[in-house]
């Protein structure tokens, strides 16, 4: 019998990456947790999502400061003095002193050791006396399952602008210099889209929204447009003014958040405008992770401005951990879209 071990943390997704990879060669599931983490039911987050039933998992809850009552509690599984049982262990997450204290454990029995790097798309098994050796994880994880895990439950638009009409319409809009007052809204009420003839903003959502699902060659379970946040256990608005994501993606099972505004101010750049939207894609960037992404996407220009404004910009993205912006220079030309969006996403 094989038993695959957690230690559960605020980070959730090394674990489930984890647990994926290696679901196959499991039979029991064992998490390690706190009383902090069951309260924001981290624990139940990983194995609903990932399908483990009832039968095949086993939980204990310790205190993190208690060395040797966590010892004394995978005591009381039994498993220690039978020779049948193979252990996988991910050290992940946890304090130091849970890993250290399940490593400790772990090692008098018939175990091999992992750990996950931070921000990478791999793993590495911890051997004695051997160079580290990482290997990429071989499961996509879907962006549904990436905001299950982290206790995020989620709404989203069914009515798509096809990309054909996005494209035709970005044509029209570009030659007429992005000027708002010509805007063609007649071209996509010829083309039936009347819902949104006072609303260039969700034109430009769509567009983007297909622009980056292209150039990064996405399924549609990999990316979300118009994503309304609810938590998952009440079913409630998890923030109380700013719960919506205009685009969501996972690449390479890291997540990357979008604020994509046709433009930052009526005739040039309002730098206010675009700080305000630094902030609120900041506030839910939060809640995704430390390896999330998050960045504004605009048809305004951005990185005409003078120098100094530039590094005040760039400053306010690396204090808040955002991306830097994408302009109209990134849009204006798709293959450079398509550099630009692989380069920051990958």
């Amino acid at each position: 019998m094989t038993i695959l071990v957690s230690i559960i943390s605020e980070q959730s997704l090394p674990n489930y990456l984890f647990i994926k990879e290696f679901q196959q060669q499991a039979d029991i599931f064992l998490f390690i947790t706190t009383k902090d983490m069951e309260n924001n039911g981290k624990s139940a987050a990983l194995y609903e999502t990932a399908s483990i039933d009832n039968s095949n998992r086993r939980k204990i809850t310790v205190d993190e400061n208690e060395l040797y009552l966590i010892q004394q509690k995978l005591d009381k599984l039994g498993w220690k003095n039978n020779p049948d049982k193979k252990f996988i262990v991910n050290i992940t997450g946890g304090t130091k002193l849970m890993s250290n204290a399940v490593y400790n454990y772990f090692k008098k029995l018939n175990s091999r050791f992992f750990y996950v790097p931070f921000g990478q798309n791999a793993y590495q098994e911890l051997l004695p006396e051997q160079a580290v050796q990482r290997k990429r994880f071989t499961y996509a994880i879907s962006l549904h399952e990436y905001l299950s895990i982290y206790g995020i439950s989620y709404a989203e638009t069914e009515d798509v602008i096809p990309q054909a009409v996005c494209e035709h319409v970005f044509k029209s809009y570009q030659a007429a210099g992005f000027d708002k007052s010509r805007f063609p809204y007649p071209a996509l009420r010829r083309l039936g889209y009347k819902a949104i003839n006072n609303s260039i903003g969700t034109w430009f959502e769509n567009m983007m929204y297909h622009r980056i699902r292209e150039s990064l060659h996405l399924s549609e379970h990999q990316i979300g447009l118009n994503l309304e946040l609810f938590d998952a256990k009440e079913n409630d608005s998890i923030f109380q003014h700013d719960n919506e994501i205009d685009i969501a993606f996972v690449r390479n099972n890291r997540i990357h958040i979008i604020e994509a505004k046709s433009s930052i101010g009526k005739n040039k750049l309002n730098i206010s405008n675009l700080y305000y939207h630094f902030y609120k894609l900041a506030a839910i960037n939060k809640r995704f992770g430390l390896a999330s992404r998050a960045f504004v996407v605009s048809l305004t220009d951005i990185y005409t401005e003078n120098q100094k404004r530039l590094e005040n910009i760039k400053q306010r993205c690396r204090i808040l951990n955002l991306q830097a912006p994408m302009d109209r220079s990134d849009i204006d030309n798709k293959h450079i879209f398509t550099q630009k969006i692989n380069q920051i996403t990958k």
